[in-house]
């Protein structure tokens, strides 16, 4: 197995316990059969948190630009992005301003453009 696959580990296996794991979604405050932020949101930080015993984000496109986006505190608009909105793509008429700003500023940042400015 490529190290690339290798660092998706933690991903899967948060994605499994979430769909698996009797009552687990419930435990965290979700409907097992509805879209879950939260869901995603941990299953971002087992990928994120795996990352340094693998070093797989020289490897991996798309892990470098998760890095990058929790090193500017843009996780939210990877999550959106990268997971959420291919898969669900009318849900972009429901986001909030704030949210849509954060995906524009992922998205310049995770494709090679500069970081945000900070406030």
């Amino acid at each position: 197995m490529s190290k690339s696959k290798k660092g998706w580990y933690g991903y899967a296996i948060a994605k499994a316990i979430w769909k698996y794991e009797p009552g687990y979604a419930q435990s965290q405050g979700e409907n097992p059969d509805n879209l879950s932020f939260l869901q995603e949101k941990e299953c971002i930080m087992n990928l994120i948190a795996g990352q340094d015993s693998i070093k797989a984000r020289d490897v991996d496109p798309s892990i470098s630009a998760l890095v990058d986006s929790k090193d500017y505190k843009l996780t939210d608009g990877f999550i959106y992005y990268e997971i959420l909105l291919p898969s669900h793509p009318a849900l972009v008429y429901q986001l909030p301003n704030n949210v849509i700003k954060s995906i524009r500023d992922y998205v310049v940042l995770g494709h090679g453009g500069l970081p945000p400015k900070a406030k």
